[in-house]
């Protein structure tokens, strides 16, 4: 239920081209890094809720420096729902 709302919500807002198009299950969001953050650090951090896929803290393609979001990856969606 919450899946499809938040699909069309990112439909609404511009963000996906359509609303049957849902966000990754096992995949969460993260924002307000601070900036010295690393993704190591995510890794140790999120690993406690479950075994990480991925982590990738998103940068600035010119000079590397991080724009304080990032995503984490799980191997399941219910270790995801507990972070």
């Amino acid at each position: 239920f919450y899946d499809k709302i938040n699909s069309k919500i990112l439909k609404l807002i511009g963000d996906i081209p359509q609303s049957n198009i849902l966000p990754p299950e096992k995949t969460l969001f993260i924002r307000k890094l601070n900036p010295l953050t690393n993704e190591e650090d995510l890794y140790r951090l999120f690993s406690q809720y479950g075994k990480v896929a991925s982590v990738k803290i998103i940068t600035d393609k010119y000079t590397g420096i991080s724009l304080n979001y990032g995503f984490v990856e799980f191997f399941s969606k219910k270790n995801c729902e507990n972070a």
